[in-house]
């Protein structure tokens, strides 16, 4: 049983054999993770296996707060404006921290 460190990388310790099975637990492998099978480990060698994981990233957007007067009660807005408010958008690889007020956003992202 292993961690991975900031870069991503993890050293544990196995039993020298051929045809050993890994097992990765990461949310980005799903519920049941993934499991490589075929890996040769040999002693006293250096042993390293790459994986390469898929990562979802959710893009969502946040309205600034609403306006308020004075005695708490919201104020009416001229939609001109409304529309012309900055918003926030946020990227996430965890779907669980999208917030519940967060709206919908159509558009293409490119890195």
């Amino acid at each position: 049983v292993g961690a991975t460190d900031a870069d991503g990388r993890a050293e544990v310790s196995v039993r020298a054999g051929t045809g050993r099975r890994v097992r990765l637990r990461h949310a980005c492998f799903g519920p049941s993770g993934r499991v490589i099978p075929g890996v040769d480990v040999v002693e006293g060698g250096t042993n390293e296996l790459q994986v390469v994981a898929d990562v979802r990233f959710f893009i969502y957007a946040t309205l600034p707060d609403a306006c308020s007067d004075e005695e708490g009660e919201e104020a009416q807005e001229d939609p001109a404006e409304a529309a012309a408010e900055p918003i926030m958008v946020w990227v996430t690889a965890s779907h669980e921290a999208i917030p519940d007020e967060a709206v919908f956003v159509r558009g293409v992202a490119t890195a």
